[in-house]
């Protein structure tokens, strides 16, 4: 016969991971600040840059016809050059009448190119520290995202491992409850404790209703086995904390993330008018909020199964 199993073990490695991940997270919102500080910089000081490229490549843009023009006029004048005089006065004054004009296209177009040359030079002057100061940011801003996206990844992978483990909690507490009580095998199937988080949509709420309801069913068995009446105040208490900490997870995992992609990753309206700072700040106060709760879920949660536990030595 299947005994109840004691799985305080999990309650332990999801405070434990709840810790690291808050720690984690606040590094990463000082390292999100870090890139900011430069990104913002670097966004601002785009539109230098690009006043200034555009600039050169309109003083550019004349250098290339000149540089086809007084190339065509050089190789007239050449062909002419290399042409035998000849004996009639009239051709031969022809030829250098030809020769002449050339000669005098080519001495223009040169001052042409030469006047055009000297703009670019200028132009390429001012704009060759500015692209410098322009790469050098653009480099760092890269540098610090990168090191942020590095952190971050990480804590990401620690919230997917703590949920993965807390979904096991689940899993092996609903089976528990099955061995306590046959009657709680109407109630939903152990593996709703992993697919309730992984099918779109409606892992939006059955982590939440799932746990509930093992909280529930785990709560009544503990009372018909300790001969007490139900505690109404305190079963709507837990729903309340319980209810408390699904919408901070929601909101901390799901609009939290969008609010700094928007913020910190995209030149839209949240970037140009928020405060920065306060963003980084109050993301770090709610996803400690939203772990706090975790924890006292997960204490709670524990001691039902403690409680459960023991009745069924």
């Amino acid at each position: 016969m299947k005994k109840i199993t004691d799985n305080s073990i999990f309650n332990k490695i999801s405070i434990a991971l709840n810790a690291g991940i808050l720690i984690l997270f606040i590094i990463s919102m000082v390292l999100l600040l870090g890139f900011d500080k430069v990104n913002v910089e670097y966004v601002h000081y785009q539109r230098t840059h690009d006043k200034a490229n555009e600039e050169l490549r309109t003083a550019q843009q004349p250098t290339r016809g000149d540089s086809i023009r007084l190339a065509n006029y050089k190789y007239r004048l050449d062909t002419l050059l290399v042409k035998e005089m000849p004996t009639d006065k009239n051709a031969a004054k022809a030829l250098t009448e030809t020769i002449e004009r050339i000669s005098n296209n080519v001495d223009e177009h040169t001052k042409i190119k030469h006047s055009n040359d000297s703009v670019v030079a200028v132009k390429a002057a001012i704009y060759e520290p500015i692209k410098e100061k322009y790469d050098s940011l653009a480099e760092e801003a890269g540098s610090k995202k990168n090191t942020f996206k590095w952190v971050f990844t990480f804590t990401l992978i620690l919230l997917v491992a703590k949920i993965f483990i807390f979904a096991f909690w689940n899993y092996k507490s609903a089976i528990n409850n099955r061995i306590a009580a046959d009657w709680t095998k109407k109630s939903s199937k152990p593996y709703w404790a992993f697919l309730g988080w992984i099918i779109p949509a409606y892992n939006f709420i059955k982590p939440y209703s799932f746990l509930s309801e093992i909280c529930d069913d785990t709560e009544y068995i503990i009372e018909n086995h300790d001969a007490k009446e139900r505690n109404p105040k305190k079963s709507s208490d837990q729903e309340l904390l319980r209810g408390i900490w699904w919408g901070m997870f929601l909101i901390a995992v799901v609009l939290i993330l969008i609010f700094i992609n928007n913020t910190f990753f995209n030149t839209g309206a949240l970037f140009l008018k928020l405060n920065h700072t306060n963003v980084a700040i109050m993301s770090a106060v709610i996803w400690g909020i939203y772990l706090l709760f975790d924890t006292i879920v997960c204490l709670n949660f524990n001691n039902l199964g403690k409680k459960l536990y023991n009745s069924g030595k």
